[in-house]
């Protein structure tokens, strides 16, 4: 179904972030087409957007969805896209030590950056490969309870627990809205609204998409450039 605008209560930015390879982009193709089977997809160079619309009880609250590369070089240049953010997904692979060590630099970067109201959700992807597993849950679990966000594990292999994280993040930041709703409703001095930070964030996730497809068209214009026939 197509909505309008004017329709939504809410418009929200998401960001994915994590190593190169631990399912990122995977993730988000099946937050955006949940009843399609796992199709194995490139790594990401730079970024990708996805729009949905989600029924929260009676609101229609339009998710913005980010998903960053992880290879080093795009690190620095991730700070950028964290800005007006209120969700993001933090991915691992659980067979990698190495991925989840990268989780902590990950969170690291979003702290940096200065967006503290963002609300975080933990994911340790590809536990259909519990055999080779490196991070244990319990390891996971502590650090997503030292720092206060939950944990989830997920496999696209078998399309397990992706929608119900993403709905556990969004329902955390719509009851979040709800309370700053209320609290400027009985508050004579408005500092801000959570409309306005939805304005910015929608206004702020088309320009994004815009410098995205101009990087992609680069890219891409470097390749055929660089392209000996």
């Amino acid at each position: 179904m197509d909505y309008s605008e004017s329709q939504m209560t809410y418009k929200i930015k998401f960001i994915m972030l994590g190593n190169s390879g631990v399912g990122k982009t995977s993730i988000t193709h099946l937050v955006e087409n949940p009843e399609k089977d796992f199709i194995s997809v490139e790594p990401t160079l730079g970024y990708e957007f996805i729009s949905k619309v989600y029924q929260c009880e009676s609101d229609l609250v339009q998710v913005h969805l980010w998903d960053t590369a992880g290879q080093d070089k795009y690190a620095n240049m991730s700070n950028q896209y964290f800005k007006r953010a209120a969700g993001a997904l933090i991915v691992f692979d659980i067979t990698s030590k190495k991925s989840f060590e990268g989780c902590k630099e990950w969170y690291s970067y979003l702290k940096d950056s200065g967006e503290d109201s963002v609300e975080i959700l933990l994911i340790g992807n590809k536990v259909d490969l519990e055999e080779e597993r490196e991070v244990s849950t319990k390891e996971a679990q502590e650090f997503a309870r030292q720092n206060s966000f939950p944990y989830i594990e997920t496999s696209v292999l078998m399309n397990k627990n992706i929608q119900e994280g993403f709905q556990i993040l969004l329902n955390k930041i719509i009851t979040k809205l709800k309370k700053l709703e209320h609290k400027s409703a009985n508050s004579s001095t408005q500092h801000y609204t959570s409309f306005g930070l939805q304005r910015e964030a929608y206004n702020s996730s088309i320009v994004l998409r815009k410098r995205a497809e101009l990087l992609t068209s680069r890219d891409k214009s470097m390749e055929s450039k660089s392209c000996k026939c």
